[in-house]
């Protein structure tokens, strides 16, 4: 184990000191990309009794991001879940959607701070007798956040985030008010064009 976070640091070092000649380079202006990570989620259903409901462990086993930059240290992102929703709707029937917008700065050359905050929306409907998400049925606001460091390459055509994405969500439906949140470590693997 120790021999492999050695060898993660040696190769993120290399690369950050590889990235830092970036000056001569143009700014990215769209980038395109996936995240994978997990993290920990729960939520409140206050219309059914007292009590925080935590759901454990939270994975993102896929979404879409698509960065739109307006100079090299900021850019308006896009983020879709999208492999959930896909195996719900598999083997559920059910359809779920969770979108988010950040408003991405980032600070540094090489490696590099990423910070901004984010609001979104998800929901879910229930098609069926659902056993897990029975009356769930619904929308929320999701306000969140985002922080972590990316490192980006010296011709800026590729960047790897390590990113945490906390949230609050507010919103009801057929089960009433609920409010929920959460936090999730993700590897962002991002493609951009200049």
């Amino acid at each position: 184990m120790a021999r492999s976070a050695s060898a993660i640091v040696v190769l993120l070092s290399a690369f950050a000191s590889v990235a830092s000649a970036q000056s001569d380079t143009p700014p990215r202006v769209f980038g395109g990309g996936v995240a994978l990570g997990g993290g920990l989620q729960g939520w409140n259903d206050y219309d059914h009794g007292p009590g925080y409901r935590p759901a454990g462990i939270g994975a993102n086993l896929g979404t879409l991001e698509l960065m739109s930059f307006f100079d090299d240290h900021f850019s308006v992102d896009f983020s879709f879940l999208t492999w959930l929703p896909v195996m719900d709707a598999i083997v559920t029937g059910d359809a779920a959607y969770t979108s988010t917008v950040y408003l991405d700065w980032s600070f540094g050359e090489g490696a590099r701070l990423v910070i901004g905050p984010g609001l979104g929306i998800s929901g879910h409907t229930v098609s069926s007798g659902s056993i897990t998400l029975e009356g769930a049925a619904g929308a929320q606001l999701r306000i969140a956040g985002l922080l972590g460091v990316e490192l980006v390459g010296r011709d800026h055509l590729f960047g790897f985030r390590i990113v945490t994405r906390p949230w609050l969500s507010l919103g009801g439906g057929a089960a009433g008010f609920q409010a929920g949140g959460g936090a999730l470590l993700e590897s962002i693997f991002m493609f951009y064009a200049l």
